[in-house]
């Protein structure tokens, strides 16, 4: 796992740690546990996988790969998203105190390297929103690291509605949602109560206007996909890979281009189901689109190229979306929607 990756919306992948333990359905054809047994974990190594399985912890050489790529990045004016962590997932809590110990020392340790390189977005993604906030340091109390992405995994309307609320809550400057493995169809805009946060609502006298069942206040649409106001800045979607892959419909794509278009969020569709990874396979052209957040502080022409070159972008104040053309080239359309976000024509074309 390292500056190289096929992993299309991030531009390195790295992990603290190797190992994780499966939670919850997106997890069941785990490729990072797949990958770790290719390498003999679970034969001639130990087995990294499960709820007492140890770690296998990085060593100083690996940690020190940030450090060149940031240096790199400053020097080109650039910046690099990096996936943490590809191979586990950096808000586990071990159920082993010794294993536990040794990964909030790895914990200590990373919130000092993202602090320590500015010039890398660090795309955190996790399955355990419910873990962030006891876990990252309380320095960070006074406001997050500009260069922090919080993600979270969302294969399902069960896991969005328990997930996402949480995801939203943090400070993090930009919050993504990674669709992937889509499993099922997702309304990312639910009717939500604006005081107690109930997903579950009950209908008014005029059979229309939906109430919380708990506190009896009128629900709100748009908490989700409210990218000025803390909400959802990117949804990445993709299907399945590999032999094991689960059905996969085309509609679930069509339907969250539609929900992040009315929203002004990014939205970046990954791949089709298929037996390789990264297969626009079924997914028209109109359909097969990539788009990532950027901030509308900097300027849109430099924006656009960073895009084309592959590269990341700044995170502070609002944001717009950048378009990846299949030439390697990038536009940036602004006011799309009177929402002073830049909104981006359909892709076609591949990545």
């Amino acid at each position: 796992m390292g500056e190289s990756t096929n992993i299309s919306w991030t531009n390195a992948s790295w992990s603290p740690w190797w190992g994780c333990t499966i939670i919850s359905p997106a997890c069941t054809n785990c490729y990072a546990k797949a990958f770790s047994e290719r390498v003999g974990h679970g034969k001639r190594l130990p087995t990294i996988w499960g709820p007492k399985a140890e770690r296998r912890f990085m060593s100083d050489e690996h940690w020190k790969l940030p450090r060149r790529w940031n240096r790199k990045a400053a020097r080109a004016g650039e910046r690099l998203r990096v996936f943490c962590a590809s191979m586990a997932d950096v808000f586990e809590i071990h159920g082993e105190a010794v294993i536990n110990e040794r990964m909030n020392s790895a914990r200590a340790r990373l919130w000092a390297l993202i602090e320590e390189t500015p010039h890398l977005d660090w795309q955190l993604l996790t399955k355990r929103p419910e873990n962030v906030a006891s876990l990252i340091p309380s320095r960070w109390s006074d406001g997050w690291p500009e260069n922090i992405w919080l993600g979270v995994t969302a294969e399902n309307q069960e896991y969005a509605n328990e997930r996402i609320p949480l995801l939203i809550e943090t400070e993090a400057a930009v919050k993504f949602v990674s669709y992937e493995p889509a499993l099922g169809p997702i309304d990312f805009d639910p009717p939500v109560c604006q005081y107690c946060g109930e997903l579950d609502f009950a209908l008014g006298d005029d059979g229309a206007t939906p109430f919380c069942p708990e506190c009896e206040s009128e629900m709100c649409f748009g908490a989700w996909l409210d990218p000025l106001n803390g909400g959802i800045n990117q949804i990445i979607i993709g299907g399945e890979s590999g032999s094991k892959r689960r059905p996969f419909d085309i509609e679930w794509v069509r339907s969250t281009i539609a929900q992040c278009r009315v929203h002004g969020v990014a939205v970046f569709v990954k791949q089709d189901a298929g037996l390789r990874p990264g297969l626009q396979g079924g997914i028209p052209d109109e359909l097969w689109v990539h788009e990532l957040p950027t901030s509308e502080d900097g300027d849109e022409a430099s924006a656009s190229i960073l895009v084309a070159s592959g590269q990341g972008f700044g995170v502070t104040g609002r944001f717009s979306m950048v378009q990846v053309e299949a030439s390697g080239s990038a536009e940036v359309v602004s006011g799309a929607l009177g929402l002073g976000l830049s909104m981006a024509a359909s892709l076609r074309g591949g990545t």
